[in-house]
């Protein structure tokens, strides 16, 4: 399942743009160079003290977040990218 509920749609909706940053600062500092496992970097975000406090945000919006930095450059990916667990990302500064 790659679609969020009509909740966790409207959990991201009411995001501002200090939060958005605050998800993809988690996620950017969950790449190193070793490849990982996308649900280890998902995990470790949402577990990180910067966005804690975002309630009813689901593991399917990192992905798509972690999706979008692969279509821009910065996180290379291997594997299916809608599979947390049939994926592998590492930083693209790795390359």
């Amino acid at each position: 399942m790659d679609t969020l509920t009509p909740e966790q749609q409207a959990a991201v909706e009411a995001l501002n743009a200090e939060q958005l940053a605050r998800i993809d600062q988690a996620l950017r500092a969950m790449l190193s160079s070793d490849w990982r496992k996308m649900a280890r970097i998902i995990g470790g975000a949402m577990m990180s003290d910067g966005v804690q406090d975002l309630q009813g945000i689901a593991d399917l919006f990192y992905a798509q977040r972690l999706r979008l930095m692969v279509d821009a450059g910065d996180a290379e990916a291997v594997g299916d990218l809608t599979q947390m667990g049939r994926c592998e990302l590492r930083s693209a500064a790795a390359a």
